[in-house]
């Protein structure tokens, strides 16, 4: 399936699958907003993610944190 230029949030973005899902989302043409708690691991997903998705961008949240979460959507 294609994705080109839809955009799609991905939560956990910094590791594991949330950061597989950002990779593979990307090679697939989308732009991806991502969100985790570690700003140095979202930096590296965010360097990956870019390889196909330049205008990709990750957000440091805590999605856990309700005012977190209402800032980053702000």
């Amino acid at each position: 399936m294609e994705f080109k230029d839809k955009v799609v949030f991905i939560t956990g973005a910094s590791s594991g699958i949330g950061k597989q899902l950002a990779v593979d989302f990307a090679s697939r043409g989308a732009i991806v907003v991502g969100c985790g708690r570690s700003i140095t691991r979202l930096k590296e997903s965010l360097k990956e993610v870019r390889r196909n998705s330049p205008s990709s961008a990750m957000i440091g949240c805590d999605v856990s944190d309700a005012e977190q979460v209402r800032g980053m959507v702000a």
